[in-house]
């Protein structure tokens, strides 16, 4: 509801933003991940409707979106996208047996490319913001 306020509010997005929900589940972790799409084919090099989008968006997830524990890096799979009002995409992702993770979150998601990028967190009950001068977050038991 709040993504889609600031798209109505905005013809064209001054700000730039990711907003991501994550919640355990048996064996894994499952989310999403809002983004505005003219940021996401900045980043990935690619639309939604090119046929290596997918693979290039979970390539940089990978690198960009994933949890840490000790030296374990685990990163998502892209389970699937869709476009809303053809300037947002939402991701819907799983990282894999992390269920239970303690130890790191790193999102760098778009920070390379824009100064003012916030992305947010939302982890189960807590949430977390990344910024390009804080990238890292530690997940507490």
């Amino acid at each position: 509801m709040f993504w889609t306020f600031l798209v109505l509010l905005f013809n064209f997005h001054p700000v730039h933003l990711s907003i991501a929900e994550l919640k355990p589940s048996e064996k894994s972790m499952k989310g999403t991940l809002k983004v505005f799409a003219d940021d996401w084919e900045s980043a990935v090099g690619a639309q939604e409707k090119d046929a290596n989008f997918r693979s290039k968006s979970e390539l940089y997830l990978q690198k960009n979106f994933y949890l840490a524990h000790g030296k374990k890096k685990i990163v998502p799979v892209v389970l699937g996208s869709k476009s809303i009002n053809t300037q947002q995409l939402v991701f819907s992702i799983e990282f894999k047996n992390a269920n239970s993770v303690k130890g790191e979150i790193h999102n760098t998601v778009l920070l390379d490319l824009f100064e003012d990028q916030q992305n947010l967190v939302h982890w189960g009950k807590k949430s977390f913001g990344f910024t390009p001068v804080k990238t890292v977050e530690k997940l507490l038991p």
